[in-house]
């Protein structure tokens, strides 16, 4: 049995991986465009709300070299940037595999993923898991902000897969 390019997971996952890789490219930019708009007390609040002044990738970069008795250095340094971006890949890779199979996974041309993905993880898992403050001692620019980049991921992620050769389709 033979499975076509647009059968195969596989392709799906490292279509994926490349659409995540330029998705937080492209979060990062709005990210850091919107940051450097906030006011100081906004920005300074949001240092203080961040567990050890980090952001949660390197928090999470830090506490896995802990647990092997390392320190790393302040930020940004390649282990949280490394985080930072396995975690937008994965998600991404996982966003290819299930759009195709689930036609409503694509929903607003993957702003909905984008969304979706920082409820979860900026709003939720980011605080359960302590590499981010709770939600509520950040100011609400910083959520916004924060949205924004996530829908911003999203839409990249959803372009690179829509340019993927023999799928192009805007």
């Amino acid at each position: 049995m033979t499975t076509s390019p647009d059968d195969n997971i596989l392709v799906d996952l490292i279509t994926g991986a490349v659409a995540g890789v330029v998705g937080v490219w492209a979060l990062d930019r709005v990210d850091w465009t919107l940051y450097e708009r906030e006011s100081p007390t906004a920005k300074q609040k949001t240092l203080q709300a961040r567990p050890n002044g980090m952001d949660p990738a390197h928090n999470l970069a830090a506490t896995v070299a802990g647990l092997f008795g390392r320190e790393l250095p302040g930020q940004p340094n390649p282990a949280g940037i490394g985080v930072h971006y396995g975690l937008g890949v994965s998600a991404a890779m996982g966003y290819a595999a299930l759009r195709r199979r689930f036609p409503a996974a694509g929903l607003g041309a993957g702003a909905v993923f984008g969304a979706l993905l920082w409820l979860v993880q900026d709003e939720g898992l980011n605080a359960l898991t302590g590499a981010g403050g709770k939600p509520t001692d950040y100011p609400a620019s910083t959520h916004l902000r924060g949205l924004l980049a996530h829908m911003t991921f999203g839409l990249a992620t959803e372009l690179v897969l829509r340019l993927r050769p023999g799928r192009v389709a805007l």
